[in-house]
């Protein structure tokens, strides 16, 4: 994986958490005016819109910083608690740059897929008469029974299987460790490879995922079975935040 990366520019990181900040805000919009009951600090139909945007939204600011700062040398010369090398200063800096990038990728997916997995368990357990009552069984179960259940695009189960193929690589340094498999989706295809780092223009390909995530996140709240529950609670909601004095 993190070979592709040095390949992106930074502004073309920066367009791709735009589009995907902006995407999540228009879906959170659009469920607010159609369903103006929903409580957006408690109810998973929001909530999981939220958190993914604001993971995007610090990525976002992570991006803009590389791009603005970490790219000029007038900064790195001007910034005094950073103690630069004298002899292969270029060398240092590059490296800087590019193993922020790296961090930026993974840090970007990982949390976004762990708050992607808990908000479709807690609807997978909001459902009346659910299959998966705790939604503690394996996400493959929870991802297809909510597809199913709901009557939409089966399709997305090919997109969250590639979601969550890509997240599983950043736990063996960016590497696929099971056997090849090949999934499309909407057309596009990704080929992981056994043993072998993931082999595709990266953020590139996030933001084609998260803006389809977005999509099939909306067709699942606004479907009839989901948007018919009168309260989903997503575990965000319960958090009692302590003011410090």
């Amino acid at each position: 994986m993190d070979a592709f990366l040095s390949k992106q520019e930074p502004n073309e990181i920066t367009d791709a958490l735009f589009k995907i900040t902006d995407a999540f805000t228009n879906s959170i919009i659009n469920l607010k005016e159609d369903n103006t009951l929903l409580d957006d600090s408690v109810d998973s139909r929001i909530v999981s819109f939220t958190t993914l945007r604001e993971v995007a939204n610090s990525s976002l600011l992570s991006s803009i910083f590389l791009e603005d700062h970490l790219t000029s040398r007038e900064w790195w010369a001007s910034n005094k608690s950073i103690s630069v090398p004298t002899t292969n200063s270029e060398k240092y800096i590059e490296a800087r740059i590019y193993f922020y990038g790296v961090d930026l990728s993974t840090n970007y997916l990982m949390l976004s897929f762990t708050h992607f997995e808990n908000s479709l368990r807690s609807i997978a357990k909001a459902i009346p008469s659910t299959k998966f009552p705790n939604a503690s069984e394996d996400f493959w179960k929870i991802r297809n029974y909510l597809v199913d259940h709901s009557g939409i695009n089966p399709e997305y189960k090919e997109l969250i299987k590639i979601f969550q193929t890509i997240r599983n690589s950043s736990h063996n340094g960016g590497f696929h460790n099971r056997d090849t498999e090949v999934v499309t989706y909407n057309s596009r295809t990704f080929t992981f490879e056994k043993n072998k780092p993931i082999s595709f223009d990266l953020w590139n390909s996030i933001e084609f995922i998260m803006l389809e995530i977005n999509r099939f996140l909306l067709d699942l709240m606004t479907s009839q079975v989901i948007s018919s529950i009168s309260l989903i609670k997503h575990p965000f909601g319960t958090i009692n935040f302590i003011t410090k004095k």
